[in-house]
């Protein structure tokens, strides 16, 4: 949920989850199940969780990562490094269910494994630090995050795989601007760029660097840098990936909510027309999970162009669509709700708005620390 239009959005881990994670790495049109089953059940396994996970039924989808970790376990022994990827992808599940204590087990063995096995400077311990400071900056614990990553950083620097360095720096970074240490973000997100253009890396990671970057100068009241790293942003989106796609419509949205909460509505209002245009592009009459991002997407461009019932609409769909494959006490849920109650208020349905606001919090407050920034602000909202 994005914050009063005075205050720039702060990066928010839940806002669209399932597209946040690519479990395995079989493709989508692999071997059939029956040709599975018969030649390696480990194998079958894990292609059981990809398939199911694709699908939306994530509980489904535990259950056989699991499997596969049992059957990892009996064929190679519990100290292997070969049960690591396995123990990744339950770890990576359980992230996705906010079934963070579970994940962090998993990930936590998967790292002694590695340590143990390969030293504690390899750039596979590296990857398992990462994945413990990604989990810890999702459940809000930020100086665990920077632990690890901090960590994770230090083997980076040693190897020359120069896209391992801008990712932990990105990591990183990101870390540190959810911790408000402001000016280590901008050294990290700055020295991450700076690689970048160097070596032509991914453009998305430039962009979404770029667009951490300025929050970060935002918070030490350097608007204009902030507005430059958007511009930027917007225009790296616009040379890399086709007209009017997802990385248009993100570049196009943190740009118009920079110029709303900087009191310039009438710069934001072109910018959130074209956002709405594009993510209405997205979503059809399948109101299913695998849409689900494009509804909160879509619904979130009709509340910045003041359309609160076309946004109310979609919200509720999306939130049936959240409880279904995430259960009803998920931090998607939550926001969803919060969200939904901005739209209600919107429409004058301040009673319902609450309601939601009551529900979000409650679950907010069963999975995440007391102390999460998201927490504080509802609490405050509802004047308790």
């Amino acid at each position: 949920m994005n914050p009063p239009a005075r205050n720039y959005p702060r990066p928010n881990p839940f806002t669209f989850l399932p597209a946040l994670f690519f479990l395995f790495t079989l493709p989508s049109t692999g071997p059939s199940q029956e040709l599975l089953d018969s030649v390696d059940g480990l194998l079958s396994a894990q292609y059981s969780a990809y398939k199911n996970n694709e699908a939306g039924f994530l509980n489904d989808a535990l259950a056989s990562a699991k499997a596969a970790l049992e059957t990892a376990r009996n064929r190679y022994g519990p100290t292997h490094l070969a049960i690591v990827p396995v123990l990744t992808d339950l770890a990576t599940l359980d992230r996705v269910l906010a079934r963070f204590e579970e994940a962090e087990s998993n990930l936590k063995w998967g790292l002694a494994i590695r340590e143990k096995k390969l030293g504690p400077q390899d750039p596979l311990v590296a990857e398992s630090l990462e994945q413990l400071a990604a989990l810890y900056d999702d459940w809000g614990k930020w100086k665990e995050a920077e632990f690890f990553g901090k960590r994770a950083l230090d083997i980076r620097e040693k190897f020359t795989d120069q896209g391992g360095l801008v990712k932990a720096l990105g990591l990183l970074g990101g870390i540190e601007l959810n911790l408000r240490n402001n000016t280590a973000a901008q050294t990290l997100l700055k020295r991450g760029l700076e690689l970048q253009d160097k070596n032509a890396g991914p453009p998305v990671l430039s962009i979404q660097m770029l667009s951490s970057l300025a929050i970060a100068f935002l918070a030490d009241k350097r608007p204009a840098e902030a507005l430059a790293s958007l511009q930027k942003a917007l225009s790296l989106a616009q040379k890399n990936f086709p007209a009017e796609g997802v990385e248009w419509e993100d570049a196009m949205k943190k740009l118009g909510d920079y110029y709303a909460s900087t009191g310039q509505p009438e710069k934001a209002k072109p910018l959130y027309g074209s956002v709405l245009k594009i993510a209405k592009g997205y979503v059809g009459v399948y109101y299913g999970y695998t849409v689900l991002p494009y509804l909160q997407r879509l619904a979130e461009a009709y509340q910045s162009v003041g359309d609160y019932k076309s946004a109310e609409d979609l919200l509720n769909k999306s939130l049936a669509t959240s409880r279904e494959a995430f259960g009803t006490q998920h931090p998607l849920v939550a926001v969803t709700l919060l969200r939904l109650a901005r739209a209600e208020e919107g429409l004058g349905e301040s009673k319902s708005a609450r309601t939601h606001r009551e529900e979000a919090l409650s679950i907010l407050k069963s999975r995440l620390p007391k102390d999460y920034p998201l927490i504080l602000e509802v609490t405050t909202q509802l004047g308790k």
